[in-house]
């Protein structure tokens, strides 16, 4: 049965939705208030209120149904496929208005993509992404919906971590939409659920009082004992309180229309940028690989420390144990021999 199938997930229920604008101030006397209530009603009077299984509050472009004005009637969700959107961003080149020499800065931890639902975060690096484009990056998110009476959204890079299309091992996931109180007008669902059987006991206290009402006054009383005994009852149930259905639930971003996915490119401040960027034209950064070292990285100089470097060749032995300390150590090699130890000109990497 396909109306069984909803967002990809088989369900017995149906699904109803009703569009909530931002635009239009919730209260009390709202059209989407009247819609919810009008439904509520509805399947009180057709005594089916305990069929209403939850209120949840869900974003509406999610239901999978085409955007409807405030005044549109409610909606059934017949969206069988999963519902989902994609976005798409461009990798930094710059963090805030600083562009940096040093392409290291636009990596983590320097900078990275903030993924945020407000009640947890998910950070992903860029130099983790696989582009398609390298001379214009562009990396991708896709979102997902599943509903339900606890309804999630998932968030998922695409081409992450070289896995092709979503990684859902890195996906963060947007729950606890806050879950509604509704309230059955009791009566009217006692009405509803019983009218067969008051009008028939009704009837045969009115037959008893008439069949006996030629007879003897004791016969005639109890007929009507009978008869105000079931007003009393129908009284004593018109009087009950409201019954209150669902969860008395609430969220303060929902409430402001706040409780969605955030994204942030994350990054340090441009003063701190420029220090490290300082600092890495003088002495580069750690690549902690086992390789020979390059000697002319930049253009004016070369800063090179190693860790137990092994340097070989016809030399005398204390030589070249002599040399390993100094690389161990630190040194700096200089190609621009006409302004050694000037370290305020420019140091760009060598392509």
């Amino acid at each position: 049965m396909a109306q069984f199938f909803v967002h990809g997930m088989f369900t017995g229920v149906y699904y109803y939705c009703f569009k909530l604008p931002y635009t239009e101030q919730p209260g009390p006397f709202s059209s989407y208030v009247f819609k919810v209530k009008d439904l509520i009603d509805s399947a009180t009077a057709a005594s089916s209120s305990d069929s209403i299984v939850s209120l949840v509050y869900f974003p509406f472009d999610y239901s999978g149904e085409e955007d409807q004005t405030v005044s549109s009637e409610v909606l059934p969700v017949a969206k069988t496929d999963p519902v989902s959107f994609t976005y798409t961003y461009a990798r930094p080149r710059r963090i805030g208005s600083y562009i940096p020499r040093n392409k290291k800065l636009l990596a983590f931890p320097y900078n990275f993509f903030t993924i945020s639902t407000l009640d947890q975060t998910k950070e992903l690096r860029y130099e983790w992404f696989d582009y398609a484009d390298e001379e214009n990056p562009t990396f991708t998110l896709k979102t997902f919906s599943s509903l339900s009476a606890n309804p999630e959204i998932a968030c998922v890079p695409l081409d992450y971590k070289t896995v092709s299309g979503p990684n859902w091992q890195e996906e963060i996931v947007l729950t606890n939409f806050p879950q509604l109180a509704f309230t059955i007008d009791t009566y009217r669902a006692w009405v509803a659920q019983h009218a067969v059987q008051v009008g028939a006991s009704l009837a045969g206290s009115l037959i008893t009082t008439a069949a006996t009402g030629g007879l003897t006054a004791p016969a005639a009383i109890a007929g009507g004992l009978g008869m105000a005994g079931n007003v009393a009852g129908m009284v004593r149930d018109m009087n009950k309180a409201d019954a209150v259905r669902g969860s008395l639930g609430g969220s303060v971003e929902t409430a402001n229309g706040a409780k969605t996915f955030y994204f942030m490119n994350s990054h340090i401040t441009e003063e701190y940028a420029r220090m490290i960027d300082d600092y890495f034209d003088r002495f580069g950064y750690a690549c902690c690989r086992v390789q020979t070292p390059n000697l002319h990285a930049r253009t004016r100089y070369t800063y090179v420390q190693t860790r137990n470097a092994a340097v070989s060749g016809n030399i005398p032995a204390e030589d070249q144990r002599q040399i390993e300390n100094i690389l161990n150590r630190g040194v700096t090699f200089w190609a621009d021999t006409t302004n050694v130890g000037n370290y305020t000109l420019g140091n760009e990497v060598i392509s």
